[in-house]
């Protein structure tokens, strides 16, 4: 999953796979709410970045299929 986070990251000009990771989460359609566990704020600003982030759909599942391990029909 790391190497798609990369990929797409790279492709739409995220600077942080970890920035890419949480933009996806925000976007799953069961609505997740990521939990970020830090307290420096250097870290933190970082993340903020991935409200954003716009992923279309070819990307989100590049990273879904990922996250799965399998082609998603």
């Amino acid at each position: 999953m790391r190497a798609a986070l990369r990929a797409v990251a790279e492709e739409i000009g995220v600077a942080d796979i970890s920035t890419m990771a949480i933009a996806w989460l925000l976007r799953h359609p069961a609505r997740l709410v990521p939990v970020l566990g830090t307290m420096k704020p250097e870290r933190l600003a970082g993340l903020v970045n991935a409200l954003d982030v716009r992923l279309d759909r070819q990307h989100w599942f590049a990273i879904l299929e990922a996250s799965e391990g399998r082609a998603v029909p």
